[in-house]
């Protein structure tokens, strides 16, 4: 026995595929015996013999992609490329008898590890095969399923993509190659870039501390000009207008205190210079008549016309241009910008000024004859390190140097702005400045009083700005106290306020703080720079101590930047006066405070500080808080059936008669009127905001008969409840 199954069916001489439960005999010759459903079948085992006979095997076709290769051969190499990698290889063995219980077997050296036993099936089927060499070989069995030794083979070769390829790797070398040297290079470049940036950055750092030094002596120095120049313009005002004198002495006092008021513009213009540069401005929108504007600082410039006849050449649009801007930032930038062009327009030379506002934006273009800037000096016009390095040189030259900081002041305001500068400029002929300005949201629009009395600009006109204070008696004068640890400046102020109020002086806050202990004065003005204590140290005193913590406080100071004065207003101040100051400004403050304060008083001693407002009347304050009290109790108890005059009397603790003449007395209702009043009110907010149904609502207001609810609702909304809701709609 040699232990191998061999399977025979009805095509090899069997009955049927089914044979019958225990339907087998064994003879004694040695013969078997099976039954099935077609009758029985007898075989001898030592007759069965398997035939050894191995069949040669055929390769018949090769598919691509399931389509056969037309000039296929199994004696030459299959060449694939490498997108053909899907292919099936059909194959059969020449055996005559019983062909179709051949068995096949086949390998692709290469792809697979071990023979595929294929059973009947006489196609491989192979995918993804990666490029390289390979080859096919497959064998079978005979027609008894006895394996034989003869195999046909087939050479395939998968071709691989191009940038797979030995040339391709060729190529990537070089490129790898060129990469690293190309790295190398950049590496070294940037090194060197690097070091050149490092070089000017120290350069530009020295730059800029040199620059910030010479900044911060020149605004030290301007500082100290404060005071003298508040002397000077304070002095000369008061000149013109407290004395009569003769025509030639007042033209050269009026000379003193308009030039006196030109280095205080100068002053702020560097001051408004190191805020802007430091980043401490921020610009305080508004409404801005940009045309009314420019005209009103052309006009500045009218006497220079006639003297130097100058041609003024204005181009504004019919309609005035309204946006919104910092209106303080945008006259310097304008001014700055005008100036400069009437310092470098000759005799009989032309100005011309251009406003145009389009697409978003609003463009302002000063353009005036002259010899020009050269292209090369352009880029310098705003530097603001060569501006302090050509001023430096020419004051050591001992030259005048024409062109101060204000170019450089109007780019840093128009950029904070977020709008630019241009410069361009014809040698010989012309130059033209342009600004332009991008639409700002109403949006960014601020309040402005916290801005009154602070920094407003010295006034040139000589009318009064308020009406003038009749004298007072001693006695009835209210009481300034004056704290500047200028002594002059303290005289001055006496001078100025003396001939109205009784002025009390102080070197210091700590001096201040003795004569308050003393006497309480009605208003205090005070410089916020001082030794020992300072101007915000004695506004905080004041606030912390219950008797004079409702003492105005005025600061008189030189310009500060914007976190000092909100800080100075956090802690109470009533108002910024900047240094050197007008006299009629002083007084136009001083006497705006004390009159609000005593209509303050008078308000809080008279009765109408009792009343109030309630739904458009004027009534007792102790009458409005009853009413709403009692309106609450109603809207709390609406559905309640026991609501009544007799259930508000007990609610709000008054008697029955008391109730109904201050019910009467307030609203001009009866109680019942009122209640009623009450509910048809809450009706209506139900029918207005709810999609409850009439009828709920009107048990939810308090009203149980329809008919008198519709009635009622008609008689004081002319409508019913059902138009007024469609109405609403």
């Amino acid at each position: 026995m040699s232990g191998q199954v061999v399977g025979y069916y009805k095509f090899k001489a069997l009955q049927n595929n089914e044979f019958s439960d225990g339907a087998y005999y064994r003879g004694r010759d040695g013969k078997m015996y099976f039954g099935g459903v077609d009758g029985f079948n007898r075989f001898d085992p030592d007759n069965i013999r398997m035939r050894s006979y191995a069949p040669p095997v055929l390769i018949n076709s090769f598919s691509v992609r399931q389509r056969p290769l037309s000039d296929f051969r199994a004696d030459r190499e299959i060449v694939l490329s490498h997108g053909e990698n899907f292919f099936s290889i059909q194959f059969s063995a020449l055996e005559y008898i019983r062909n179709e219980s051949c068995e096949y077997a086949y390998i692709l050296r290469g792809f697979d590890d071990d023979w595929v036993y294929a059973g009947t099936d006489n196609t491989a089927v192979f995918t993804n095969v990666p490029p390289g060499s390979y080859e096919f070989s497959v064998r079978a069995t005979n027609g008894d399923k006895v394996w034989g030794d003869r195999v046909a083979s087939l050479r395939i070769r998968v071709r691989p993509p191009w940038w797979n390829t030995t040339g391709a790797y060729v190529i990537y070398l070089l490129l790898a190659a060129g990469a690293v040297y190309a790295i190398y290079f950049i590496a070294n470049e940037r090194i060197e870039q690097r070091r050149r940036l490092l070089i000017e950055s120290m350069t530009r750092r020295q730059q800029s501390d040199s620059y910030e030094a010479k900044l911060r002596f020149f605004t030290s120095v301007a500082h100290e000009f404060c005071t003298p120049l508040t002397l000077i313009y304070g002095s000369g005002e008061q000149l013109l207008s407290s004395y009569t004198l003769s025509p030639d002495v007042a033209r050269h006092v009026r000379i003193v205190k308009n030039n006196a008021a030109r280095m205080q513009r100068l002053i702020g213009e560097l001051m408004d210079f190191r805020r802007v540069d430091t980043g401490h401005y921020e610009p305080r929108y508004a409404e801005v008549n940009v045309s009314e504007l420019l005209s009103s600082i052309a006009d500045n410039f009218n006497e220079v016309n006639g003297q130097r006849r100058i041609d003024l050449r204005m181009s504004l649009p019919e309609a005035d241009v309204v946006i919104v801007s910092d209106r303080d930032a945008l006259e310097k930038i304008l001014y700055n910008l005008v100036s400069n062009a009437y310092k470098y327009t000759p005799v009989g030379g032309w100005i011309e000024m251009t406003l145009l506002h389009e697409r978003g934006r609003t463009t302002f273009r000063i353009a005036n004859s002259g010899k020009g800037i050269k292209p090369e000096d352009i880029a310098n016009v705003f530097n603001r390190f060569e501006i302090l390095d050509n001023f430096e040189r020419s004051a050591h030259e001992g030259r005048i140097m024409r062109n101060g900081i204000g170019l450089a002041l109007a780019q840093s305001l128009a950029k904070t702005l977020s709008g630019e500068i241009a410069v361009v400029s014809k040698t010989g002929e012309s130059t033209t400045f342009t600004l332009s300005l991008p639409e700002v949201s109403r949006d960014r629009i601020v309040g402005t009083e916290a801005q009154a009395g602070a920094g407003v600009p010295l006034p040139e006109a000589e009318e009064e700005t308020r009406t003038e204070a009749q004298p007072h008696d001693e006695g009835d004068r209210a009481v300034i106290l004056v704290v500047d640890d200028e002594e002059q400046i303290r005289d001055l102020i006496g001078e100025i306020l003396g001939g109205e109020y009784t002025v009390l002086r102080a070197a210091d806050g700590v001096e201040a703080i003795d004569i308050l202990k003393r006497r309480r004065p009605d208003l205090i003005i005070s410089d916020i720079s001082m030794p020992n204590l300072d101007g915000l140290g004695l506004l905080r005193y004041l606030k912390e101590n219950e008797i004079t913590r409702y003492i105005p406080f005025v600061f008189l100071t030189f310009k500060t930047d914007v976190e000092q004065e909100i800080h100075g207003y956090e802690l109470g101040g009533e108002a910024y006066i900047s240094k050197p100051f007008h006299p009629k400004h002083l007084l136009a403050v001083v006497h705006r405070i004390l009159t609000d304060r005593q209509s303050l008083r008078n308000y809080y001693n008279s009765a109408i500080s009792t009343s109030d407002v309630y739904e458009g009347s004027t009534i007792d304050a102790d009458d409005k808080k009853f009413i709403v009290q009692l309106t609450r109790t109603i809207e709390e108890n609406l559905v309640d059936e026991n609501l009544s005059l007799n259930f508000l009397c007990d609610k709000m603790c008054v008697s029955r008669m008391g109730l109904y003449r201050k019910i009467k007395e307030i609203t001009q209702m009866t109680p019942s009127e009122y209640i009623r009043s009450v509910k048809l009110k809450h009706a209506t907010h139900l029918l207005r905001t709810t999609g409850m149904t009439i009828q709920e609502i009107m048990f939810c207001s308090g009203f149980n008969n329809k008919s008198y609810f519709y009635r009622e609702f008609a008689k004081v909304y002319r409508m019913s409840p059902k138009e007024m809701r469609e109405k609403e709609r």
